[in-house]
């Protein structure tokens, strides 16, 4: 697995934290076991909280498409924060929003 490719692949419109990442995929989708893959990656709960160019996050993409399994392991994740000081969570976030591909 590409960590970085894998972990926050996606699309955004610029750097105001909204972007599509491979967890609103998984949502949109309705993928479980992609999303549950996804979850265990170190920090992924961050990706967690991106909203997409609609402005909805990974579990809210879930529950509006009807994917309630899918949106109940983003919740499990989401609710992983783990102890991080606002300097690291603020250099993930900008990693995440960096590493990206604009649309064309």
């Amino acid at each position: 697995m590409h960590d970085v490719d894998v972990q926050y692949g996606k699309c955004f419109s610029d750097a105001n934290e909204t972007a599509v990442t491979l967890l609103h995929v998984a949502a949109s989708l309705g993928l479980v076991s992609m999303a549950e893959r996804l979850s265990v990656i170190p920090d992924a709960f961050i990706a967690s909280s991106l909203t997409d160019l609609d402005g909805q996050t990974p579990a809210h993409l879930a529950r509006s498409r009807g994917n309630l399994a899918t949106a109940a392991v983003i919740n499990r994740l989401a609710n992983q924060h783990t102890a991080f000081d606002s300097s690291e969570y603020d250099m993930i976030r900008d990693a995440i929003l960096t590493c990206a591909l604009k649309p064309t």
